[in-house]
């Protein structure tokens, strides 16, 4: 049920030939990974961050692209 919107989404979600780099940020250590399976399924590089602060740090070194 599931794999039919993954598709889609990845069809419209992915830019270009180069993988695009996201930053994902949630304190819901479940939420956080299911966000993480989804955008990668989609083709995207995802890192993740569980609070502010370290996702400061990730945007500061210049890891993410959004």
């Amino acid at each position: 049920m599931l794999q039919p919107f993954l598709r889609r989404f990845r069809r419209i979600f992915r830019g270009g030939s180069r993988m695009k780099r996201i930053l994902v940020v949630d304190d819901d250590a479940q939420g956080l990974d299911s966000t993480r399976r989804i955008l990668e399924f989609a083709g995207y590089e995802v890192l993740t961050a569980g609070d502010g602060e370290e996702a400061l740090g990730q945007v500061q070194i210049g890891r993410a692209h959004v």
